[in-house]
């Protein structure tokens, strides 16, 4: 399996906290798009409309089998929880200890 590194080419505003352990869990979501539907794009709908200082997944998997990084696994990225809407600093905030696929 290859995966292809789009973390520095993707669009971002900003940089997300970095987290000090490994994650403890992959967290798996579905995009509900096309797959047509290019990591550009997601990460642009992330940064440019909802505001994350970048996309919000660590990995995105196509139905073709490529996988694409689009953050560093230590990125506490806003994919789970409620860091979106509160911070990192949120109670349950299942992205301090989880990786978003």
């Amino acid at each position: 399996m290859q995966i292809v590194d789009l973390i520095d080419k993707l669009p971002h505003s900003g940089e997300y906290s970095k987290r000090y352990w490994p994650p403890y869990y992959a967290i798996i979501h579905h995009s509900a798009t096309s797959p047509r539907v290019s990591p550009y794009i997601i990460a642009d709908y992330h940064v440019n409309v909802k505001k994350y200082p970048a996309i919000a997944y660590h990995a995105l998997i196509y139905p073709d089998g490529m996988v694409y990084q689009t953050n560093d696994w230590d990125a506490i990225s806003w994919h789970a929880g409620c860091a979106a809407v509160h911070g990192p600093n949120c109670p349950d905030n299942a992205n301090l200890t989880g990786i978003g696929i």
